[in-house]
């Protein structure tokens, strides 16, 4: 953004918010990585997030190419476009709609393989083989660490 304002939040850029505690070491090397599998860990984040989630998230999700349109369709004379995070951080998603998280038992229904919630009882090497196997372009790695 070239000119930045917080009129609308943050009382005008005044708010002082605390510091969040630095993450766990294996984590925040992650993060900071700028190899191979840190780009993979900073690329995929969100489904990394998503493979260790207690729930399910539900939800009607705007496509870029959508937000794209609306954005220039609304703000045609607004620089602040940034759809494609020209910024360097984490892309955001926009949702159309009703929001929900969806939270099964804590066991799986019988012929069921364990997904969220459920894997966190399981021993940790069985966990990662089955988040591995549904999120088979994660770093099998980086998951079992995680």
């Amino acid at each position: 953004m070239r000119n930045p304002s917080w009129e609308s939040c943050c009382k005008q850029g005044s708010a002082q918010l605390q510091l969040l505690p630095d993450p766990p070491e294996y984590l925040k090397n992650l993060l900071e990585r700028t190899d191979t599998q840190g780009r993979h860990f900073k690329d995929n984040l969100r489904q990394y997030n998503a493979a260790f989630a207690f729930t399910s998230l539900g939800c009607d999700i705007v496509s870029p190419e959508d937000r794209a349109n609306n954005n220039n369709n609304n703000n045609s004379s607004s620089s602040s476009n940034n759809n494609n995070n020209n910024r360097g951080g984490l892309n955001a998603f926009q949702i159309h709609g009703a929001l929900c998280h969806h939270q099964g038992p804590l066991t799986p229904v019988e012929g069921n393989e364990p997904s969220y919630v459920q894997l966190y009882i399981f021993d940790p090497s069985y966990a990662a083989e089955r988040r591995q196997a549904r999120n088979s372009n994660l770093d099998p790695e980086i998951v079992r660490e995680l």
